[in-house]
């Protein structure tokens, strides 16, 4: 904060996480599918992705305490250590090949060394570009959406089930001394980054406005 100066500018908000798969895999069709996954286990990189594994986890935690698998008959308490469990399973021993994650996840699904991975929607929606017919996501969505193999479909986003973390994130002017060519160039950036252009990149990349 004492490098910051002024308000931050909120720019960009995700739409949460999602499934990624291999297209035409019907073992994964929702949320608690992903307990069913076999062995082959790869997360985010713990030491230089820290905070989209986090996120990852924290995801996993929250939706299954939100919706557990018995229902709304189950107990808080039960619900929070089914959850628990389920995280311990996908994510204690789980291992990375490396960053950046949303090269190594979808490398792992497409070579079937994973069955499927939770992964941020606005990722998936680049996977699916860049690789036509491989893959398909599930949403994680509290709206009708059930799957799509369609990255342009997916790029209009989801409703986030309650649980599935959404981030926002924000620009701020550093109080570093900058030349007047600098300052001018900084203003231009956060002027582009406010703009309807940048708007309509976002909503096609699978990400939106806050």
């Amino acid at each position: 904060a004492g490098h910051l100066e002024g308000e931050s500018i909120p720019i960009v908000k995700t739409y949460g996480s999602v499934i990624l798969k291999r297209k035409g895999d019907t073992s994964i069709q929702d949320f608690w599918d992903l307990a069913k996954l076999g062995a082959g286990r790869f997360a985010s990189s713990s030491s230089a992705e820290a905070g989209s594994l986090e996120t990852y986890r924290s995801t996993v935690f929250e939706i299954a305490t939100a919706h557990p698998r018995g229902g709304s008959t189950t107990s808080a308490e039960a619900a929070e250590r089914e959850a628990a469990e389920l995280q311990k399973q996908l994510f204690d021993k789980a291992t990375s090949i490396g960053p950046p994650m949303h090269r190594s996840v979808p490398h792992q699904i497409a070579t079937g060394q994973a069955d499927a991975g939770l992964f941020f929607l606005h990722l998936a929606v680049t996977a699916m570009r860049e690789n036509p017919g491989l893959f398909s996501a599930v949403y994680l969505s509290s709206g009708l959406e059930r799957e799509t193999d369609d990255p342009d479909v997916l790029a209009r986003g989801q409703e986030p089930l309650k649980g599935n973390k959404v981030s926002t994130l924000a620009a701020s002017r550093t109080n570093v001394r900058v030349s007047e060519a600098q300052s001018a160039a900084r203003e231009g950036l956060l002027k582009a980054l406010q703009s309807e252009m940048f708007t309509e990149i976002l909503a096609e990349s699978g990400l939106r406005r806050p």
